[in-house]
């Protein structure tokens, strides 16, 4: 039986997005599992930024990885309650807490970072079997809607089409 939502229209979108995002998410968490590396798939990007871009602060990690300071930092609690990273004072200004990986975090990055190659491979091997590269597709449709803002547009055109039925009804 088709699932209604998919018939529907780009309008469920998000619906969608989030209902692959459930599927990708649960999908890591069983490949570190299965690799043996325990660590929840939704701080594995924190982990990685600190493996490629080293100490930095919450406020940073939260703006690469364009979530909310709360959500970091409950990643970032996660991450030092394993031992992966370590949080000082930042020795040019002691206002900031820079965080660090510890040695058990590179230890860790690095498997992770092993991993998210053989997910790369995998996930191309999908966007070849489907004909999309919906990594590519995500990130211009990110773009996009910041170029245009996609809630007045819409509620513009429903208004505009409520006019009309409204005239000749």
């Amino acid at each position: 039986m088709a699932d209604f939502f998919d018939s529907y229209g780009p309008a469920f979108l998000g619906l969608q997005l989030l209902r692959l995002y459930d599927k990708v998410d649960q999908a890591g968490d069983q490949a570190l599992q299965l690799t043996s590396i325990e660590l929840p798939s939704r701080v594995a990007s924190s982990l990685i930024y600190l493996k490629h871009h080293g100490p930095t602060s919450v406020a940073n990690l939260a703006r690469a990885l364009a979530a909310s300071h709360q959500l970091v930092s409950q990643r970032v609690a996660i991450l030092i309650e394993n031992d992966l990273i370590t949080k000082a004072a930042d020795k040019s200004d002691r206002r900031r807490t820079l965080l660090r990986l510890s040695a058990k975090g590179r230890r860790l990055a690095n498997s992770v970072d092993e991993l998210c190659q053989s997910g790369n491979d995998v996930y191309r091997s999908i966007f070849e079997e489907i004909g999309v590269d919906v990594n590519k597709c995500v990130i211009e449709m990110r773009k996009a809607l910041e170029r245009r803002s996609l809630g007045p547009s819409v509620a513009d055109l429903a208004n505009a089409r409520m006019s009309v039925q409204a005239s000749s009804g």
